[in-house]
């Protein structure tokens, strides 16, 4: 729901009115702009990610404690972000590199498999 105080126009409008138009605020402006739908437009490789990265964050889920503390301690090498992310970040990586050469696939035919 929209909160507005001073008319339609005025530079305390914010939110939006039935589904439609959309006030927005910025530091050094205001702008209203029809409401955008969002988009989910399920291609084949926006499925292969989303199954790529259910898979790795389903591995830190079964990491141990101790495991988890590795990745923690790696954090100042990755701009300090928390271990979770270290993990997603080195796991995305080398999962792209083992899908790159038909070494792992993910989602329902999903299979490991190393160099041969």
């Amino acid at each position: 729901m929209a909160k507005i105080t001073g008319g339609l126009l005025s530079e305390n409008a914010r939110g939006s009115i039935g589904g439609v138009i959309t006030f927005q605020g910025r530091k050094t402006f205001r702008h209203v702009h029809r409401k955008s739908e969002p988009r989910d437009p399920q291609t084949a490789a926006q499925r292969h990610y989303r199954d790529k990265f259910a898979a790795i964050v389903s591995l830190w889920q079964g990491l141990s404690p101790a495991e988890k503390q590795f990745y923690e301690n790696l954090s100042p090498q990755y701009n300090n972000n928390p271990g979770y992310n270290v993990f997603l970040t080195i796991k995305l990586k080398s999962a792209q590199m083992w899908a790159k050469f038909g070494w792992v696939t993910f989602g329902q035919d999903a299979r490991f498999g190393g160099p041969a």
